[in-house]
Parts: C-alpha cells; structure tokens; sequence
C-alpha cells in the first residue's frame, strides 16, 4: 500500500508561526506564507516533507544540507533575497 501524500493543514501553526497560505511547493518541500505571531511580520516557511527522513541515511544528509542551504542564504544581503531568521529541524 503506497504511503499518501503528506499535506500540511494550513490551520496549523508551527512554533511561533501561523500559516496563512501556500507559495510553492518543491521536490522535498514547501514554502508557506506565515505570520510571526509575537511580531506580526508576515515571514516565507520552508517546510521540508517528512518522506525526506524516512530512511535515516539519506535523512540526515537532507537535514545536513537543508542546515547549509540556511547559513548560505542567511549570509546573502540584498533587495530581492528573502533575509533567513530562523531554521530548525
């Protein structure tokens, strides 16, 4: 029996962020539009799928590069780059 596909319910809040809305969807995630819920700045959620980390091997190397990708964008500073805040797996 195949699994079914994951959906986030978009009632959901996530740690400090409530989800307001999907933007994108790729192959091992997606990005919602969410509020900070102490701030009220409306901020971009990457979501990675839990299918990622099914199989711990490749789970970890997904974690491990998803960690990456955040501390390289988080250093990247310009006008038409969304800016990282937080990242957490």
């Amino acid at each position: 029996m195949p699994d079914e596909p994951f959906e986030l319910d978009l009632s959901l809040q996530i740690g400090k962020y409530e989800v307001e809305r999907q933007l994108g969807k790729g192959a091992t995630g997606t990005v919602y539009l969410a509020v900070n819920t102490f701030t009220g700045e409306k901020v971009a959620l990457k979501v990675i799928e839990p299918e990622v980390f099914r199989e711990a091997q490749f789970g970890a190397v997904h974690r491990s590069q998803f960690l990456n990708e955040a501390s390289l964008a988080g250093k990247l500073k310009h006008l038409h780059i969304v800016g990282i805040l937080d990242t957490s797996c």
